[in-house]
């Protein structure tokens, strides 16, 4: 599953801070990695607010959490 499929059926309210994650990465949950995270920041940090970018990531990181992803769960 993807991070847009995912995130269109998590009934939780920072689904709404995944819409560019969906547009950035299309690859299943399993195989996001440090790098997509990286490269995400590099390229949200020229479009807006630090802080938005900081609740992005979270709202990420729960979902792949969520999501029973094991390399995120102690994260």
């Amino acid at each position: 599953m993807t991070i847009k499929e995912a995130a269109a059926l998590w009934n939780d309210p920072r689904a709404d801070f995944l819409e560019r994650w969906g547009e950035m990465f299309d690859v299943r949950l399993e195989d996001i990695t440090q790098y997509h995270l990286m490269k995400f920041q590099v390229q949200r940090f020229s479009e807006t607010p630090q802080s938005t970018v900081d609740v992005e990531m979270r709202s990420l990181i729960a979902l792949l959490k969520h999501a029973g992803v094991s390399r995120w769960q102690s994260a």
